[in-house]
C-alpha cells in the first residue's frame, strides 16, 4: 500500500469512528422525583432536640431523607434510590446530583460551580457530649452508576452551631468512579464482583465551640453543567452516593462499622435472565428458572456474625394473601465482608399454576439476627408477570443510542412459548449532547440469524414519544401481531444522524443482547447494562398472520411553504388524537390534544418542521413542512 491511500484509509478509519458510534449519555431529569407531586406525606417530621447517637442508612424504603432525622430546607433534593450505588454499605443510599427535590434543574444551574443539594440535619443536642470522644462517620462515592463529577465539583461535609455559619469539616473533589476505585479505593481494577467500592470517612468534632445544644452537621455539593449544554440537551450530572452516616461520643474508632449485618439488595429470586415475563409463559418455565439464586448481605461488624434464619414471605399484591413461607438455615458472615448465601429450591414449583392471565406479588426476605440496625435485615421486591418481557427493573440511569443517519439498534428477546408480539414498550428521553432527539424512527422487529438480527419481520415509521410528557414509557400497537417462537429481536432504524436516547438500566447487565448496526455488520454493545425496551406479547394464536409488513401514514400539508395557517389531509379530524410539531432538532415546539383541521403557526420562526399526528388507534401520520414569511 503506497504512503498516499494508507493515509487515506487512516482518515476514512476516522470519519467512520468520528461520524458512527454508540453513545451512553445521562439523563435530561430525575424520572422518579418527576411524577411525584408531593413529598411522602406518611413521613413524620421531628419536633423535639435529637440526641446521641445519630445514625441513617437510608434504608427507610423512601425516595425522600427521613423527616425525624434531616430538615425538610433543602433536604429533599437528595435522591434516596437502590440504583446508583456501586458496591454498597447497605441497601439505600443518599444521592447528591444537578437537579431539585423535582427532578429538574434550578435557576442557579450553570456551567461554572453552583450549590445543588444539600442534606442537613436537626438540631443534635451535644450539651453533654464527651468531645474528646466525638466521631462522624459516613461511606461516600463519586458517581456510582451516575454520571462522574468533575474536579471543580465537590461533596463537603459542614457542621455550625445554629448561628448560620457553617465551617467545612471534610471535602472531596470531583472524579470518575474508576479513578476513584483505583487510586482512592486501591481496587485493582480488574478485580469484580461482591465487595465494598465506597470510602470509609472518619473524623473527630473535638471543638468545645460546637458543645451545644443547636448543633447541626449538613453534606452539599456543587455541581457544573457541560459547558455546550442548552435547553433540551442538559442533563442530569455530576452524582454522589453517601452511606452509613453516623455521629456519636464514646466511640472505639479501631471499628469502621456498627454490630450490624444489613442486606445489600432484593435478589432475583424467580427469574434466571428476566425481571418479568408474562405469567401464561412463566407457568411453562418456573422449574428451571428457580434453578439457584443468593442473597446479598454484608457484615458491617470487625467481628464475624451469625444469621440465625432467612425467612421468605411471599405476598400477593391485588389480595395480600400469603402465598408462600419458606425458612431458610442459618449461616455465618465473615467480618466486614459482602458475601452470597446461596440455596436451592426443590424440584416442587413455587406457584401452583393458576387460570389467570397475571400475577401481581410482593416477597420479603428476612434476616434474623441480633444487631444494632434491625431496619436493614428486610430487602422486598414487587413482581408483575402479566403481558411483556423485561430485563430491565424500570428505572433508567443513564440513556442509550447510536450516532449515525440509518443506523440500527436490535433488542434480543426469547419467547417461551411460541405467541404473538402485539407491540414494543420504549422510554424514550428528549436529550442529546449538541441537540434534540432524533423526529422520527422506524420501529422493527427481526428474527433470529445465528445469535444475531436476521430478516426484518416487520417495520413501520413512527416519532419518539417522550417520556417527560407520559410519566411512563410510550407503548406502539404493532398494525399487525407478529408471531414469535424462541429468539426474536424489537428496535429501530434511525432516519437522521441525531440519536434516539432510550432509558438505560445500569444495575441489570443483558448487554449481550444488545446490538447497534451502522455499517452493515451487526456489532454486540460495548455497554453494560439494559435498554427499557419491552416487547408486549399479544396471548394469541400465531396462526395466518402476515409478516415484513411496512406501514407509513403520510400527510399532505398545504401550503407547503406556509407563512401562518397550514391544513392537512390523509386523516379525518374526528380521528384525530394528538397533534404535535418538531423542529428541526426534534424538539416539540407545539402539542394538543384536539381534533381539528387546520393549524395557525405564525409563531414559528422560519425554518423546517415536521408535523405528527396520533389517531386514535394510536398509529403515527407525519410530513415535513417548511415556513418561510
Amino acid at each position: 500500500m503506497t504512503k498516499r491511500y494508507f493515509v487515506i484509509f487512516l482518515l476514512t478509519l476516522y470519519w467512520i469512528n468520528s461520524f458512527g458510534q454508540e453513545v451512553l449519555g445521562g439523563l435530561p431529569y430525575n424520572p422518579i422525583l418527576t411524577n411525584i407531586d408531593v413529598v411522602d406525606k406518611n413521613q413524620k417530621k421531628s419536633s423535639i432536640l435529637l440526641k446521641l447517637p445519630f445514625f441513617d442508612d437510608f434504608s427507610n424504603n423512601s425516595i425522600f431523607p427521613d423527616a425525624s432525622l434531616w430538615e425538610e430546607d433543602g433536604g429533599y433534593d437528595v435522591f434516596i434510590n437502590n440504583s446508583y450505588g456501586r458496591g454498597i454499605v447497605s441497601a439505600g443510599v443518599a444521592t447528591f446530583d444537578a437537579v431539585n427535590q423535582n427532578g429538574i434543574f434550578t435557576a442557579s444551574a450553570s456551567t461554572s460551580p453552583f450549590l445543588s443539594d444539600q442534606l442537613k440535619s436537626y438540631p443534635i443536642d451535644l450539651s453533654d457530649a464527651d468531645m474528646n470522644s466525638l466521631w462522624i462517620s459516613f461511606y461516600y462515592q463519586p458517581q456510582g452508576y451516575g454520571n462522574a463529577p468533575e474536579k471543580n465539583d465537590s461533596l463537603i461535609l459542614q457542621v455550625s452551631v445554629g448561628d448560620g455559619i457553617w465551617d467545612n469539616l471534610w471535602y472531596s473533589t470531583g472524579m470518575k468512579f474508576d479513578y476513584f476505585r483505583e487510586n482512592v479505593l486501591l481496587l485493582n481494577p480488574l478485580l469484580e464482583g461482591e465487595m465494598l467500592e465506597f470510602d470509609y470517612v472518619l473524623v473527630k468534632i473535638d471543638s468545645l465551640k460546637y458543645k451545644s445544644p443547636n448543633f447541626k452537621f449538613r453534606f452539599i455539593n456543587y455541581a457544573s453543567l457541560s459547558a455546550d449544554h442548552n435547553a433540551s440537551a442538559a442533563v442530569n450530572c455530576d452524582h454522589w452516593n453517601i452511606d452509613y452516616v453516623y455521629l456519636n461520643d464514646g466511640r472505639d474508632t479501631s471499628k469502621s462499622g456498627l454490630f450490624d449485618v444489613a442486606c445489600i439488595e432484593p435478589p432475583r429470586l424467580f427469574l434466571r435472565d428476566f425481571e418479568s415475563v408474562p405469567w401464561t409463559h412463566y407457568t411453562e418455565v418456573q422449574r428451571s428458572e428457580l434453578a439457584k439464586k443468593d442473597l446479598l448481605v454484608r457484615n458491617n461488624d470487625t467481628e464475624g456474625r451469625v444469621a440465625e434464619r432467612v425467612e421468605l414471605l411471599i405476598n400477593d399484591l391485588d389480595t395480600d394473601e400469603l402465598l408462600k413461607a419458606t425458612y431458610l438455615a442459618s449461616w455465618d458472615v465473615d467480618p466486614l465482608e459482602t458475601e452470597n448465601y446461596p440455596w436451592k429450591y426443590d424440584a416442587d414449583p413455587l406457584f401452583e399454576v393458576t387460570a389467570v392471565d397475571n400475577l401481581h406479588f410482593k416477597y420479603q426476605l428476612k434476616l434474623t439476627i441480633d444487631d444494632s440496625v434491625p431496619q436493614n435485615n428486610i430487602v422486598s421486591r414487587d413482581y408483575h408477570f402479566t403481558n411483556y418481557y423485561a430485563y430491565d427493573d424500570g428505572t433508567a440511569e443513564n440513556t442509550y443510542g447510536v450516532d449515525a443517519n440509518g443506523a440500527k439498534v436490535a433488542y434480543r428477546f426469547k419467547s417461551y412459548i411460541p405467541d404473538t408480539l402485539k407491540g414494543v414498550s420504549i422510554n424514550f428521553f428528549e436529550t442529546h449532547p449538541s441537540g434534540a432527539g432524533a423526529t422520527s424512527f422506524s420501529l422493527c422487529v427481526w428474527d433470529d440469524d445465528n445469535g444475531k438480527p436476521g430478516e426484518l419481520l416487520y417495520v413501520e415509521d413512527t416519532v419518539p414519544i417522550f417520556y417527560s410528557s407520559l410519566n411512563k414509557p410510550h407503548e406502539y400497537d404493532l398494525s399487525t401481531p407478529v408471531p414469535i417462537d424462541g429468539d426474536f429481536y424489537i428496535g429501530w432504524q434511525q432516519k437522521s444522524e441525531l440519536r434516539l436516547n432510550v432509558g438505560f438500566d445500569m444495575n441489570r447487565n443483558s448487554e449481550e443482547n444488545i446490538f447497534y448496526n451502522i455499517f452493515g455488520a451487526w456489532e454486540n454493545t460495548s455497554f453494560n447494562g439494559s435498554l427499557l425496551m419491552r416487547p408486549l406479547i399479544g396471548h394469541l394464536k400465531p396462526n395466518a398472520i402476515k409478516t415484513n409488513r411496512s406501514v407509513t401514514n403520510e400527510l399532505t400539508v398545504f401550503p407547503n411553504p406556509a407563512s401562518s395557517n397550514i391544513f392537512f389531509s390523509g386523516i379525518e379530524s374526528e380521528n384525530i388524537k394528538a397533534i404535535r410539531i418538531f423542529n428541526s432538532i426534534g424538539k416539540i415546539v407545539y402539542q394538543v390534544n384536539l381534533q381539528q383541521e387546520n393549524l395557525d403557526v405564525k409563531f414559528l420562526d422560519n425554518g423546517i418542521y415536521l408535523l405528527s399526528i396520533i389517531d386514535e388507534n394510536n398509529l403515527p401520520y407525519t410530513s415535513r413542512f417548511i415556513i418561510s414569511k
